[in-house]
């Protein structure tokens, strides 16, 4: 995880406490403990998915939400309303046809997951953890795609999982996927969307 630079000017905004600023750090990361979010070089498009639990591809709005970069501390709980009133900005739910991946497991699956990783070695990126679920890797993958990734494998447990790819060709990723007995298949559904115009 990178190195999270604290805010601790306090902006004019919902509360003393949440401040949002624009990011001068090269540095993207985002951590949520005991109820307090700690994001570094997000942009409002990224702080919108988290904040609405959905997924890469799913907020629409101007451009702007994924050109620009902010650093953000404040309670989780209050961040769809910090966002909102920080930037002027009004955000509607709405279900639309969208070009997604559906992810699909083999019979295998669950004996494969935990057994997909590869040797560590530089410009190597992961989908790594010790207790996730499909769902969890789907949102997992949909944020390295950029688009919905909807989960229609079946699996219900909590998986050790190590999905490895060299970083340098995104090629790679598919692959990586089918190794833990996962497949990706392109397909067009009905998805819900976050709708984000100006005041």
């Amino acid at each position: 995880m990178l190195r999270i630079a604290l805010v601790l000017v306090a902006a004019p905004l919902l509360h003393a406490q949440f401040t949002i600023q624009p990011s001068t750090s090269e540095n993207q990361s985002l951590q949520l403990k005991n109820g307090m979010l700690d994001a570094e070089g997000q942009t409002v498009e990224q702080l919108l998915q988290f904040a609405y639990h959905l997924q890469a591809g799913t907020v629409i709005g101007p451009a702007w939400i994924g050109e620009k970069n902010f650093d953000v501390h404040g309670a989780k709980s209050q961040l769809q309303q910090a966002l909102t009133e920080h930037f002027k900005l009004d955000c509607k739910r709405e279900t639309r046809p969208m070009d997604v991946f559906v992810l699909k497991a083999t019979p295998d699956a669950e004996a494969r997951l935990t057994s997909s990783g590869a040797v560590d070695t530089d410009g190597m990126s992961h989908i790594r953890g010790t207790n996730l679920s499909a769902e969890s890797i789907a949102r997992y993958l949909s944020s390295w795609l950029g688009k919905p990734v909807i989960d229609e494998t079946g699996l219900h447990g909590q998986y050790a999982v190590d999905i490895t790819w060299d970083a340098n060709n995104s090629n790679n990723l598919v692959p990586a996927v089918e190794r833990a007995g996962l497949r990706l298949e392109k397909d067009r559904r009905l998805v819900e969307a976050l709708v984000v115009t100006e005041k």
